[in-house]
């Protein structure tokens, strides 16, 4: 018996080994699948990081280019002041120089808005007699209520 218990033993012995064998081969795939998909994750942050700093670099683009437009809006509706509304000139030239020197996301909100009325007003000095007005104030409202849902489309963007 003595025998038996010690092959016994013997065996359970070296299925101990394999056991912790197979064991540390588990933790050690483990291991590198955790690593791998930590390298994953730090990719796809990167990744976002990097589709947020291209989304605020586009977004202050646009709003510099909207300064230069509405700086020139103005300027037109000052020199034709006979049919345009000059009060909205003077505006969207204030608003325009702002959104040159201040690129956040706000801004949007500030030119939808002025595009918005200076629409308006442009409307109905076209409703007063010249019909001028009323094809540029349509353009206005469209502009107006792109730049408003372009304040939606950034907002992704921390601190923007």
């Amino acid at each position: 018996m003595p025998a038996e218990n010690k092959k016994e033993s013997k065996k359970a012995s070296a299925g101990n080994v394999l056991k912790k064998h197979s064991t540390r081969q588990r933790l050690s795939s483990l291991e590198e699948k955790v690593a791998a998909g930590h390298d994953t994750l730090t990719r796809n942050e990167n990744t976002a990081e990097e589709k947020k700093k291209q989304a605020r670099a586009q977004m202050k683009q646009d709003i510099q280019s909207w300064g230069a437009i509405l700086i020139l809006i103005g300027i037109i509706s000052i020199a034709l002041a006979a049919i345009l509304q000059p009060i909205w000139g003077i505006m969207l030239i204030v608003i325009g120089v702002l959104s040159l020197f201040y690129q956040q996301r706000f801004m949007f909100l500030i030119i939808g808005a002025a595009l918005l009325l200076a629409g308006v007003m442009n409307f109905i000095a076209g409703l007063e007699g010249n019909p001028g007005p009323v094809f540029l104030s349509l353009l206005q409202g469209y502009w107006g209520v792109q730049e408003l849902l372009k304040f939606k489309k950034y907002s992704f963007i921390n601190g923007a």
